[in-house]
């Protein structure tokens, strides 16, 4: 089976005689391909290489070798299979990387004012670059629902969403010039004199003082950078001078950190005993609270605490189904939920929308035909009995979940899946209380 990072991030596919560009989001996954697949009409945006912007609707999903791409219209002539992403841009030559990586950040500026976007980390998952210099980006919506395939990045508390993707847009530069990736920041100088001054002393102003930046700034020092030159023309004797220089900034950095360190280390042995006190008590307040309220499974027999899994089944309380379990139980359904629980916020974040029906809501309304923007979900008619040994348990109920229509058939309702579940449950006495062990399922 092909490894989903080595799957094409994009691929071109024809829908209705129509060229479309694919762009890997996720392994396929149960739901996500249905929700994908209503189409969104505010999927994607574009910027022509003349900074013209414009939205893109969205053209649904396709499956293709165990990966789920999401489908959007192709401007121009432009070649799916030479869009790039964010991950292939830091491939290039550093020479060929700057000025494409000042394209983009001036594209996410002028996303930003334009649509009124709300951009942070997860947004470089859904930036691409094509073959003509234009510039896509994904609904930050839909962005947080790729893949990742970068390792996860520290970045300074009390930052908002904007600076810290200039932070980690900042550190990726960082490390393109020749910078380590580790925690030992040094100003850039020290290991690339010839590098332009002004973003170099960004670099050292973001990246080891914590000071803040926003896209616009990183922007307007991305551009002069490129009209100027990424390095500088410099004698032997200069690029000396301006490494000492960075080196001299570096231990400058190091001595204000380490005295910062030790203030913060001095200060509960000063008279603010008291006061930190205080604020280490307020700090740890929720989870003191958390620890001595009672367990929700407090009190409960077993018959009551399979009850509420399967009531926090159907209101996708995926926290409370792990409660109620114990080595890894039901792993599957808590996962379902969870995987709903965020499609469901993405959609509702996207569409303004309620898009989830309980199924036991649906029965109660006579089973009306469904639009296909609506799911239906969850359980009903469960049926709990006692088997022997007294731990021992079987849960009977039926399994309801929507099914994609045909898509060739406009006209088609909505489909939902019915299946009669039957699970042997083994119960567990824990110090939380009675724990569901065990969670065979079978059924048609």
């Amino acid at each position: 089976m092909r490894n989903s990072h080595s799957a094409p991030r994009c691929r071109g596919f024809r829908r209705d005689g129509q060229e479309l560009a694919g762009i890997r989001i996720a392994p396929v996954k149960s739901g996500l391909h249905r929700l994908l697949n209503r189409g969104n009409q505010r999927i994607a945006y574009y910027i022509d290489p003349e900074g013209a912007a414009k939205e893109l609707p969205g053209r649904g999903s396709q499956e293709h070798q165990t990966q789920l791409y999401l489908l959007i219209s192709v401007v121009g002539k432009n070649d799916p299979l030479k869009m790039r992403s964010f991950d292939q841009l830091l491939q290039e030559d550093i020479h060929d990387f700057v000025p494409q990586f000042s394209k983009l950040v001036k594209s996410l500026e002028q996303l930003k004012k334009q649509f009124d976007l709300d951009l942070d980390q997860e947004t470089l998952k859904g930036l691409f670059l094509d073959q003509h210099g234009g510039v896509y980006l994904l609904q930050p919506e839909i962005c947080k629902l790729i893949e990742e395939t970068q390792p996860p990045m520290d970045t300074p508390s009390g930052l908002s969403a904007e600076e810290e993707l200039v932070y980690r847009l900042l550190f990726h530069l960082y490390k393109k010039i020749g910078g380590s990736g580790d925690e030992s920041l040094v100003h850039p100088f020290s290991f690339e004199p010839r590098l332009r001054r002004e973003l170099a002393q960004l670099l050292y102003r973001v990246l080891l003082r914590r000071e803040t930046a926003d896209l616009g700034t990183l922007s307007r020092t991305l551009r002069a950078t490129v009209d100027l030159g990424v390095f500088e023309t410099m004698v032997p004797a200069d690029v000396e001078r301006r490494r000492r220089e960075g080196e001299k900034l570096s231990r400058r950095e190091r001595r204000r950190s380490r005295k910062k360190e030790f203030l913060r280390k001095l200060l509960p042995r000063t008279a603010l005993v008291g006061a930190g006190l205080l604020i280490l008590l307020f700090l740890f307040y929720p989870w003191i609270k958390k620890s001595l309220s009672p367990s929700p499974l407090e009190g409960l027999e077993a018959r009551q605490v399979i009850e509420l899994f399967f009531e926090s089944y159907n209101n996708l309380d995926s926290e409370t189904m792990s409660i109620c379990t114990t080595d890894g139980a039901a792993r599957q359904l808590i996962d379902r939920a969870a995987q709903l629980y965020v499609i469901e916020k993405v959609r509702r974040g996207v569409e303004q929308r309620q898009v989830f029906l309980k199924a036991e809501e649906w029965i109660a309304q006579g089973k009306p035909e469904l639009s296909a923007d609506r799911f239906v979900f969850g359980t009903s008619d469960l049926r709990i009995r006692a088997l022997s040994p007294p731990q021992s348990w079987e849960a009977e109920y039926r399994l309801w979940m929507s099914q994609t229509p045909d898509p060739e058939d406009e006209d088609a309702p909505l489909l939902v899946e019915e299946k009669v579940v039957k699970t042997r449950i083994e119960m567990q006495k824990t110090r939380k209380g009675w724990q569901i062990a065990s969670f065979e399922s079978s059924g048609s």
